[in-house]
């Protein structure tokens, strides 16, 4: 198998080829496993030259792998969980409390200015996140109930749709995605999105609806997403 486009080593390859299936899952297992190697080779460089207190560090991802859901041919470019969900750990030791687990909703696009407040300095106006500082310190007072996912896909496996869009609208107790290219669903959080689960269509939701779409608007004027309009005709 050719492995130059896999991001991943051989011999770290070899660790999951005969255990994990299709070969695609090893070279993930594969990629995660020398992640993790490297994180504890950057940790314990932080400690020998004891800076360790004095660095902030973040360990994100800007995707999942979405190898259940690829009903585009496409491993991540969809607003479900596999590919949305992604790990989040923010370390300083003296500044923020080791093990505390936070459940409301945060988006990679308030990681600017949430490094920058740790650091004491300030962020550039007019962008579209904001510091959770006080919020990783346990103060979830003011903090915002719901995200916005930006989803464009473009052509670059056969079988992409490069026209396809997606907005979608997550709180900490739903999620609203809204494609150009399929129905509208809407999934309790926490539990498997799958068509079975899909909620949009059910009886007593339309409520509900209406307001995750007032807010998903109101992400589109505050950000100058027009496609999000788009998105709404075609569909509500």
């Amino acid at each position: 198998t050719d492995l130059t486009w896999t991001g991943a080593d051989s011999e770290d390859i070899d660790i999951y080829r005969e255990t994990i299936q299709p070969y695609q899952q090893a070279v993930y297992h594969a990629m995660v496993h020398r992640i993790d190697s490297n994180v504890a080779r950057l940790l314990g460089a932080l400690d020998e030259n004891g800076i360790r207190e004095d660095t902030v560090v973040v360990f994100t991802s800007d995707h999942g792998e979405n190898f259940p859901r690829r009903w585009n041919g496409h491993g991540k470019r969809l607003c479900y969980d596999q590919s949305s969900n992604v790990p989040l750990i923010i370390s300083r030791p003296g500044e923020l409390e080791e093990g505390r687990v936070i459940d409301e909703v945060i988006s990679n696009v308030d990681l600017g200015p949430t490094i920058l407040d740790l650091c004491g300095r300030q962020w550039p106006e007019g962008i579209h996140g904001t510091s959770a500082k006080g919020l990783i310190q346990g103060d979830a007072g003011g903090w915002r109930e719901d995200i916005m996912i930006q989803n464009n896909p473009y052509r670059i496996w056969d079988g992409e749709y490069p026209g396809m869009r997606e907005r979608c609208l997550v709180t900490n107790d739903w999620k609203l995605i809204l494609n150009n290219m399929r129905p509208p669903e809407l999934f309790p959080r926490g539990i498997s999105e799958t068509p079975e689960n899909n909620r949009y269509g059910a009886t007593g939701n339309g409520g509900l609806i209406e307001e995750l779409i007032e807010r998903l608007r109101t992400w589109g004027i505050n950000t100058g997403d027009r496609l999000i309009e788009e998105a709404v005709r075609q569909w509500i």
